[in-house]
Formats: structure tokens, sequence, C-alpha cells
């Protein structure tokens, strides 16, 4: 009998129009994105940080096709940093940029993101704010890399997100040597060519470890992105062996997964920030996390049946 992989049958179409159109997907979804729009999110953002949780908030927008989109993409994410000085949640807050959203993929796209982000960026500076341009697929890589040190040009406390998936990745580590420099660290989640990439758990987790170790003893700012008990130990021995105390260094945690840990490092001490989804291209961040990891996927589907029983 031939057998396909979960992560194969979530690539097609069909299949996924089928699944998205239940209700229970529906349920799936809300545990991991609580809002379509900002209006929608506020209140789990709010919960979140009467909990003691800090945020990064990632509006999921549509790959800009041209500058006027790019454009629309900044002015929404400035004006959920106005929103947070209003409400009082501005300092310490971050907000997670997408560069295919910002222009990356246009003509000029490199430059055109990295104006859209300096834009975002020194608005959340002057409201003690933060952004974190996120990492995407491989043939984007390089040109966020580039658009990173533009903004930091300007916008020093800028955050660059690096997949422990991707070779390049230790390299581009040893090379955040600003005090300033924040870098977020995951195992990631896009597919990339052999040549380029990682692809068994075991040295995608090898190369976590080696990324850690350079990030924990350089100069800058450690965001650790992962939702592995054994990792998340493993950090916290790195950072003290490096010389790192709690407060230098923070755990991030994606909205709806591994409460228990985030509560546990939150109880710690440890400077805990939740990556909170909205917007309208929810059902590709929906679908993008459960191919990535169809397993987590099947654990979210089985716990909200039970929650149902």
């Amino acid at each position: 009998m031939i057998r396909f992989p979960l992560s194969t049958l979530l690539r097609n179409e069909r299949v996924r129009e089928n699944v998205t159109g239940l209700p229970l997907s529906h349920r799936v979804a809300e545990r991991l994105v609580p809002g379509r729009t900002w209006p929608e999110a506020i209140e789990a953002v709010r919960t979140l940080v009467n909990e003691g949780f800090q945020v990064s908030l990632d509006y999921l927008a549509p790959r800009a096709t041209d500058e006027a989109m790019a454009i629309d993409a900044a002015d929404r994410n400035s004006a959920v940093l106005d929103n947070l000085a209003t409400m009082g949640m501005a300092r310490g807050a971050d907000l997670t940029l997408l560069p295919s959203s910002l222009g990356i993929n246009l003509p000029d796209g490199e430059n055109v993101a990295a104006s859209q982000a300096t834009r975002i960026g020194q608005r959340a500076a002057d409201i003690g704010a933060t952004i974190t341009i996120a990492s995407e697929d491989h043939p984007t890589i390089a040109g966020i890399v580039r658009v990173v040190e533009a903004v930091r040009k300007v916008v020093p406390t800028a955050g660059h997100t690096l997949q422990a998936r991707l070779i390049r990745s230790e390299s581009d580590c040893a090379k955040l040597d600003s005090g300033a420099a924040r870098a977020r660290l995951c195992r990631g989640a896009y597919d990339s060519p052999a040549h380029l990439s990682y692809s068994h758990e075991h040295d995608i987790n090898l190369s976590f470890v080696r990324c850690l170790k350079l990030l924990m003893r350089g100069a800058g700012t450690p965001l650790v992105a992962t939702h592995d008990p054994t990792l998340i130990a493993l950090a916290g021995e790195v950072a003290s062996r490096s010389g790192r105390v709690v407060g230098d260094y923070e755990f991030q945690f994606l909205y709806g997964v591994a409460t228990d840990e985030a509560k546990k490092a939150r109880d710690e001490g440890h400077t805990v920030r939740i990556l909170v989804p909205y917007g309208p291209q929810w059902e590709h961040y929906f679908w993008h996390r459960l191919q990535s990891r169809p397993g987590f996927g099947l654990g979210l589907y089985a716990k909200t049946l039970a929650n149902r029983a």
C-alpha cells in the first residue's frame, strides 16, 4: 500500500480546502491565531500582559506585489504601535515584521523593505517597543540579512530571526557582535535544498545548540524561540556558563503552544515573550505550522476534541 506523509498531504490544496472547512479546524486555528484582525486579538494580548508575559505581535499580511501594499502593511503595523501606546502597553512590546509583506520580493525589494521596517522601528523606539524581522523561505535569506543590517544602522535594537535548520545560520550568529543586537533563534519551519540546510532532527538540534552558544557568548541579546523542554533547559545552562544572568536573554513561544513551559519559565523569573499572530493570512500561517510539524498539528486536533468531550 502507498503511504503519504501527512506533511505531503497538507501541501495538497484540495485537502487543505476540505479540512479548513471543518468546524473543528476553525476551533484548532483559534488556538494558534487569536484574531483575524487587530481588534479581535487585543483581548488575548491584554490577557498575556496581565499574566506577566511580554508579547511580539505578528501581523499576517499578504505578500506585497507592489510598493503600495508594502506601505499599507507598514502603516498597519505603525497603527498597532499607536494603539499599544494609547492602552499603556507599548513599553517592552515587540512587532514581528514579515519581509515579504514589506516588499522584499519586489524589483527594488531590499530597499523598499528596509525603508518600511526602519519607519516602523523608529516609531517603536519612540514608545519603548522593538521590532524583530522574521526569517522566511531560503531564496530571501541573504536579502533579509542585508535588510536587517540596513535597518540596524538607524534602529540598533532591531531583531533578526535565525533558523537553526539553515547551515549558514552559525556564521550569521557569529557576526552579531553589537551590544544592542537582538537575535531570535528558532529551529526553522521552511523547506530548503539539502545543500543549504539540515534535514534530520538531530542535526537541526545540534545546529541550534552551536548557534545558541555563539549568541550567549556574544554581546547581543539572545531570544530563544523553542518549545522543546530539553533545549530550554540547555539554554539556561549555556547562559549560566557564558556569564549571563536571568534577564540577559529571553524565551519566546508561539501563541497557544507549550503554555506550561512558558508559565514555568515565567515563574522562574525569565523574560518570556509570546508571539501573537493575527491578520488576513491566518489560514496560511495555520497550515504552515501544521505542515512543518505534523505531529504537533495532530496533537492540537486531539486536544481540541478532548476539550469538547
